[in-house]
């Protein structure tokens, strides 16, 4: 049952495709009845079929999204999204649909739905045979969570569906989330393996933060390495072929399972890429004191946080000067873009428990 979430109404509306091959199902709730399945697809469609292309296909036989959509949106209501092995389900407000809000909710979408990658398809013994009344945190959130906030993005920046300033200025807005909502010097392991107490709870939306960043970074190393003959993409679709989703890998040795696939270069990647990130950022700043950062063909002021709302008045709204600004809701589970509607601030939103690895 804990992998199987239901929708329920009488006025619900469905809309369906198929992508690689496995039917994909759409269920939606909306209270006035402003926003509908069909208009969902439409603005999730290329998402999901670039998705397979980045996949080879999809490691599902179906899937299913379910949304609930209830009331304008509203400071300091959590809203979110969770993950399942076939399917995923979003509460959001009912906020007038635009094109924006449509982007906005695929970037959401698309996270959930590459969840079929880890934890579903790549996952350690601790997932595999998760806890939920004991859980044991697994120390690959980076993995889980960051490679997969990574993957939402990159798919759709491949499939040239999200423009290359755009991508930037998703990645400025990680790092201002990185530098001015969290500890930065905070290792990745150490936020997965604190992630079920407030130590950790305190610093576990970073992982959708600097857990994309670093995945991005290692992403270039191995091109670096390779000669351009290997990527993340490739990784990944090496360990789905070895693992997939019976076959789970040891939490304790996984990191060098993934130097033995690549480079001994690649030992200790992921904090070393922190630290290094860590510094370039402390450089970014001080000179972006003195001249304006340069995102792509943007110029873009330095960051700052214009709202706070809910969760004990944390910043809650991240904006470059000059750029849309795309308030990220945390939540338990993937962060997703929450759509960006004026007067809509929302604060830093979770439940009580982190991801377990299995469904969120």
């Amino acid at each position: 049952l804990v992998d199987s979430p239901i929708l329920a109404g009488s006025t619900l509306t469905v809309a369906t495709t198929e992508v690689g091959g496995a039917p994909v199902e759409i269920y939606t709730y909306a209270k006035a009845g402003e926003i509908r399945s069909d208009m969902l697809l439409e603005s999730m469609e290329d998402m999901l079929n670039a998705s397979a292309d980045f996949l080879g296909g999809l490691p599902v036989d179906h899937y299913v999204f379910l949304y609930h959509f209830e009331d304008p949106p509203k400071g300091g209501v959590p809203y979110g999204a969770w993950e399942h092995s076939y399917s995923s389900e979003y509460v959001l407000p009912e906020a007038p649909w635009s094109e924006a809000y449509g982007q906005a909710i695929t970037d959401i979408a698309a996270h959930e739905f590459l969840h079929i990658v880890t934890p579903l398809n790549i996952h350690s013994e601790i997932i595999e045979h998760f806890d939920f009344e004991t859980p044991v945190p697994s120390r690959h959130l980076w993995l889980y969570e960051g490679v997969t906030e990574w993957e939402s993005h990159m798919v759709q920046l491949r499939a040239g569906l999200k423009p290359l300033n755009a991508y930037f200025t998703e990645l400025v807005q990680k790092i201002a989330a990185e530098q001015t909502q969290f500890d930065p010097t905070y290792p990745l392991e150490k936020l997965a393996l604190t992630s079920y107490g407030d130590e950790g709870q305190a610093q576990y939306g970073n992982i959708y933060s600097r857990g994309a960043i670093v995945a991005g970074l290692l992403d270039i190393r191995l091109l670096e390495l390779s000669g351009g003959t290997m990527d993340l993409q490739d990784v990944l679709l090496q360990l789905m072929e070895r693992y997939g989703k019976a076959a789970p890998f040891d939490d304790a040795t996984f990191h060098q399972t993934i130097v033995d696939m690549t480079f001994p270069e690649i030992a200790d990647k992921v904090e070393s890429l922190s630290r290094c990130l860590r510094a370039a950022l402390a450089n970014a700043r001080r000179e972006s004191q003195r001249t304006p950062v340069l995102v792509g063909a943007h110029q873009v002021a330095e960051q700052r946080v214009v709202g706070r709302a809910g969760d004990g008045g944390r910043p809650g709204l991240l904006a470059a000067e000059g750029t849309q600004a795309f308030p990220h809701a945390f939540h338990r589970g993937p962060i997703g873009l929450v759509p960006p509607v004026e007067g809509f601030l929302p604060g830093r939103e979770r439940d009580e428990e982190p991801h377990p690895g299995v469904g969120d």
